[in-house]
């Protein structure tokens, strides 16, 4: 239990200082470059072939650590189970972050998390532009949630009650294709149950606001309530 603590003391870092010190280079995967420059530290994985990088790790001045598959960003939530802060403070985690990343393969969840950066850092103009390109974004983000997961927007769930209310049997037959991600019939009923679709005002709400009408002052009946 001494010799247990004496290595968990041993493998502690506090600095990038500390870091570069400390750090075992033999624990380095192979095919697997260093670079150490202004108090950072980055590990890399060219490959020579295609003149591209494969994967790098960056430990900045602060320990904070950023990773990447390519030009893909992998979220730290990925890494939890290797740096529960999110930045490195064990020696023993450099390695262990070069080869997760040495052993990771390109999954569905990054090239989707890229293809929404990279949609949602397009400048747009036109009003009809953002609004297809949100569209898009949010089935992306929908397709790969599971059904239980699935937030839909406000605007979506507006455009598919009154889809719904138009042909409700169109509207079944849409989910039913599943070539977009929409919300269920019943999900749409509860909805409409507890709001009304003209003013967007819950029903409860609109039956108290209509009682209270009568008892208005004059001055009071200056604000028209559109109901």
């Amino acid at each position: 239990m001494e010799d247990y603590q004496k290595f968990l003391d041993s493998d502690r870092v506090d600095s990038i200082r500390e870091l570069l010190e400390k750090f075992d280079r033999r624990n380095i995967p192979s095919g697997i470059d260093e670079i150490s420059r202004n108090n950072e530290m980055m590990f890399l994985s060219f490959d020579w072939e295609n003149q591209e990088i494969r994967f790098s790790l960056k430990v900045q001045e602060n320990l904070k650590i950023q990773l990447y598959h390519q030009t893909m960003q992998i979220p730290l939530s990925d890494v939890r189970h290797i740096c529960k802060e999110s930045k490195i403070t064990a020696t023993s985690q450099v390695g262990s972050l070069l080869s997760y990343l040495k052993s990771l393969t390109c999954s569905k969840k990054l090239i989707i998390n890229k293809a929404v950066e990279l949609l949602e850092s397009v400048v747009l103009d036109q009003v009809s532009e953002v609004r297809h390109v949100d569209f898009i974004i949010e089935q992306l983000k929908l397709a790969f949630t599971t059904l239980k997961q699935r937030r839909y927007s406000q605007g979506l769930l507006t455009s598919c009650l009154q889809w719904k209310n138009c042909s409700p049997t169109l509207y079944k037959h849409l989910v039913k294709e599943d070539l977009i991600c929409l919300p269920w019939p019943g999900h749409l009923t509860r909805l409409s149950q507890a709001f009304n679709l003209d003013t967007g005002i819950a029903n409860s709400s609109r039956k108290y606001l209509l009682n209270r009408v009568p008892e208005l002052t004059s001055n009071e009946n200056k604000i028209i309530i559109d109901l």
